[in-house]
């Protein structure tokens, strides 16, 4: 499932191509911005899972009020910008510790785990259509463009095409 993956890392800006550009070892370790609002101490991956939850807090309060769409700020790290409320789910559906690291494996069985969520089984056994699941993970990645629309749920700039998932996703 990864290649798909690959897809919306891409589109979140967080390649490791790009990540490079930016002067980081790859995208698992991106943090919204590539590090506008505060940079870590190490790689996100080579951090705890509770190093990067402490990273979040910080970065939310340095976004707050900056991020279009949201008020709040944002927590977003790693290759699938992951939130905060989306890191604390995922660790409670999957099971992994505050005191596991940060890698990317760890960040690729997120990413897995979100996929499944928006129905990748569903859509693999026909139950919905590839346009259905392109909106479904919509909804869980900003930079995602809604096929209906085109446009981002979250009111930010689209990195990723419904087109190009619907290219990845046949």
């Amino acid at each position: 499932m990864l290649f798909r993956s690959n897809q919306i890392y891409k589109g979140e800006g967080t390649s490791d191509e790009n990540a490079k550009k930016h002067g980081l070892e790859s995208g698992y370790d991106v943090t919204y911005g590539f590090g506008k609002y505060g940079k870590t101490d190490k790689p996100l991956s080579q951090m705890t899972v509770g190093e990067v939850k402490e990273y979040q807090k910080k970065q939310i309060a340095a976004t707050k009020g900056k991020v279009p769409g949201q008020t709040e700020g944002t927590g977003a790290v790693g290759k699938g910008q992951y939130t905060q409320r989306t890191l604390a789910a995922q660790q409670k559906r999957l099971g992994f510790k505050d005191t596991d690291v940060f890698t990317p494996e760890l960040q690729d069985k997120i990413t897995e785990s979100l996929l499944e969520g928006r129905g990748y089984k569903d859509f693999r056994s026909g139950k919905i259509s590839g346009k259905q699941f392109n909106k479904n993970i919509s909804k869980e990645w900003a930079s995602i463009a809604d096929p209906d629309t085109g446009k981002s749920h979250y009111g930010q700039a689209t990195g990723t095409s419904s087109a190009a998932i619907e290219d990845v996703i046949a």
